[in-house]
């Protein structure tokens, strides 16, 4: 102990004064984690589905549009180039959502499991120094 740094010494004296939160303040917190983790799980799976079906959807349209601008008569090949235009900005769009959904949402959902992550590995740390305690009290000295 004689070695250790001031700074050291004076966080270990605050977290031995700290009473921590009470067992049902932490469980009223675990809930609240827990459907924090549902809704981003729930939002993470509905936005990783937009973002297919909207690849799906540029390739639905931007293919036969192709198919009909070359391969059709003179008649209908403006109605495939209108379609190649529409899966273009389709690309464009679906692109954009993979970026957003790739480098922002992906984050979101991950934050919330680590933050979960924590909190129980905080409620296990919690009852490892409870059971300590507890059978410091019990063992004969």
């Amino acid at each position: 102990m004689a070695d250790q740094n001031p700074k050291q010494a004076f966080l270990n004296s605050l977290l031995k004064t700290d009473p921590g939160i009470s067992e049902q303040a932490f469980q009223e917190y675990q809930i609240m984690l827990e459907q924090k983790l549902s809704t981003a799980e729930k939002k993470f799976r509905r936005r990783r589905q937009w973002t297919k079906w909207m690849w799906i959807a540029t390739v639905a349209v931007f293919i036969p549009g192709f198919a009909i601008a070359t391969a059709a008569p003179p008649e209908i090949r403006p109605f495939g180039a209108t379609f190649v235009v529409v899966g273009i900005v389709l690309f464009y769009l679906a692109l954009l959502r993979l970026i957003i959904h790739v480098f922002f949402e992906r984050y979101a959902f991950d934050s919330a499991r680590n933050e979960y992550r924590d909190a129980m590995l905080l409620e296990l740390t919690r009852k490892v120094d409870t059971l300590a305690t507890q059978m410091a009290r019990h063992l004969p000295q």
